[in-house]
């Protein structure tokens, strides 16, 4: 993602003052688990930037829309996603005010990078299987056809080949 430099100046005399940005912002593809997604135009953050005296705390959101396929039928479809933006911007000589675990950014000078936030934030969102449709009927494993658009006749049919296809008729003794 490009950097998304924002002035924080009027922000850092004062602890509870802040600084407030809503722009659109120039998103990037991203890959989650076994999807692409490819970002259809800008995304839009809306992000308050406060200071709590030891520290820029940054909270808010960002979205965007990505297209990528469908996890069942593969018909590729928009996503609309929308993420939590929360983090933690400190300067170098703030660090030994957290714990040693705790994520942070760097804070330089009087602004900060929210790119970094904003791409985690999205990628966090990414669904693990994403569906256009949560009726999704999928597609035959035997002949490959959309069950969404069109039926078949493959899954009246018994499949042997199936490794576990021996094991169909087994029965379990009590006890």
């Amino acid at each position: 993602m490009k950097p998304v430099i924002t002035d924080i100046s009027s922000a850092l005399d004062e602890p509870g003052s802040s600084v407030d940005v809503a722009r659109d912002v120039d998103l990037e593809p991203m890959i989650g688990v076994g999807a692409e997604y490819t970002p259809t135009g800008p995304g839009h953050i809306e992000v308050s930037l406060m200071n709590s005296g030891d520290g820029i705390v940054a909270m808010g959101v960002v979205s965007g829309t990505f297209r990528t396929e469908c996890s069942k039928c593969l018909e590729p479809f928009n996503l609309d996603i929308t993420a939590n933006v929360e983090a933690l911007y400190l300067a170098e000589d703030q660090t030994d005010l957290i714990d040693a675990d705790e994520d942070w950014e760097p804070l330089s000078g009087e602004s900060v990078d929210l790119a970094p936030t904003l791409h985690s934030a999205l990628q966090l969102s990414l669904p693990f299987a994403p569906l256009h449709d949560e009726d999704c009927a999928g597609i035959c494993p035997g002949c490959g056809c959309d069950l969404n658009k069109e039926s078949c006749d493959c899954s009246d049919e018994e499949d042997v080949s199936h490794p576990f296809a021996a094991l169909k008729d087994l029965t379990l003794e009590d006890g």
